[in-house]
């Protein structure tokens, strides 16, 4: 495995707590990746997961195509696990390499969003295979299954699907006050712990070997 001393992705990926000091619940571990709860879920009550690369690449477009391959699949496992389990439907997003995220590890994002998506017009967004793209991109998967993928620049603001997922949810004002993660307030640093509790009480224990072999993991 690949990883990094600076990178708290790959301190994760190695059982070490977060830089809360938390230990973050495996959900799910396979050959490449790992599954664990969002630590910074600013939607409430929704169950809100993490795919980690074990190895420490930019984006998912970075790794093998049977590595991207397996964490379709465990894209594909989530989606039906989340709604299984809270009857919601469920957004997948990656800020793919440097473009509109802060973490520099491959990870997505699978959100239990009640089936609200973003208002995505199909001329920005195309659908496409994830290898036709360059390495700067948003791979986004609506709550109907329709998978597009946008080509980005590397001015585009950063946690973009995170902004509109929040205000679709309600949120309004700055994001970067209101859900910081990186400065909390307390107020706000309860909201994360309240709705990371959430999804471990979701999905703790709750992914059979039955689901792994459904999807082919």
């Amino acid at each position: 495995m690949k990883n990094h001393d600076d990178c708290f992705f790959c301190d994760i990926v190695s059982g070490k707590p977060d830089p809360r000091g938390i230990r973050n619940e495996v959900f799910l571990e396979t050959r490449n990746h790992i599954v664990v709860q969002d630590g910074h879920n600013m939607i409430d009550d929704a169950a809100y997961t993490l795919t980690i690369a074990k190895n420490h690449v930019k984006s998912m477009r970075d790794l093998p195509p049977d590595q991207i391959e397996e964490q379709r699949k465990i894209e594909n496992l989530l989606r039906y696990k989340i709604h299984q389990l809270t009857g919601k439907k469920v957004v997948s997003f990656e800020h793919g390499a440097s473009g509109a995220k802060s973490v520099d590890h491959a990870h997505t994002h699978n959100v239990g969003n009640d089936g609200f998506s973003c208002d995505i017009e199909d001329e920005i967004f195309r659908e496409t295979n994830i290898a036709d793209i360059g390495k700067t991109y948003l791979h986004y998967r609506d709550a109907d299954g329709k998978v597009y993928h946008l080509p980005l620049s590397n001015d585009v603001q950063s946690q973009y699907m995170r902004i509109k997922l929040w205000k679709q949810a309600g949120g309004v004002g700055d994001f970067y006050k209101e859900c910081n993660w990186k400065n909390a307030s307390e107020e706000l640093t309860k909201r994360f712990l309240r709705n990371e509790q959430f999804t471990i009480n979701v999905l703790k224990g709750a992914i059979t070997d039955a689901d792994k072999a459904r999807f082919g993991l």
